[in-house]
C-alpha cells in the first residue's frame, strides 16, 4: 500500500495510509497532508499534546461526510458558525509516528540574513 500525502478524493471508501502533520481543528483532530488537505480522524477530538505537530502515518477507511451544519445568516444578517460541505474522515484509524517522512520546514527563519 502506498502512502497518501495529497488530495485523496479518488480513494473514497478504501483503506488508506496517509502521511501528514497532526493538528487540532475546531471540529476535531486532523492529519494535514503535504498539499494542506485536512483529513479528520473519526472519534478523536484532539491529538495528545506529544503527537500534535508531529509527522504521522495514519491508516483507516477514507470517507467523506458532513461534520456541521452549513453556516447561515442569523436574524441580524451576521454569519452563524458552521462548515460548508463535507470533509474527508478516516474511520477506525490507527497511527504511528513517522519522523523519517517529515517535510522540511518551509517557515524556517534561521537562515535569514540580517
Amino acid at each position: 500500500m502506498s502512502l497518501v500525502d495529497s488530495f485523496p478524493g479518488h480513494l473514497l471508501d478504501q483503506t488508506i495510509t496517509a502521511v501528514g502533520e497532526a493538528d487540532n481543528a475546531f471540529s476535531g483532530a486532523v492529519l494535514v497532508l503535504a498539499d494542506n488537505t485536512p483529513i479528520y480522524i473519526a472519534g478523536l477530538e484532539a491529538w495528545d499534546p506529544a503527537l500534535r505537530k508531529q509527522t504521522l502515518k495514519v491508516t483507516g477507511m477514507l470517507r467523506r461526510r458532513k461534520l456541521a451544519p452549513d453556516p447561515t445568516p442569523g436574524p441580524t444578517g451576521a454569519q452563524r458558525h458552521g462548515m460548508q460541505g463535507s470533509v474527508f474522515i478516516l474511520d477506525d484509524a490507527s497511527w504511528v509516528r513517522a519522523p523519517e517522512l517529515a517535510r522540511p520546514d518551509d517557515d524556517d527563519d534561521d537562515d535569514e540574513e540580517t
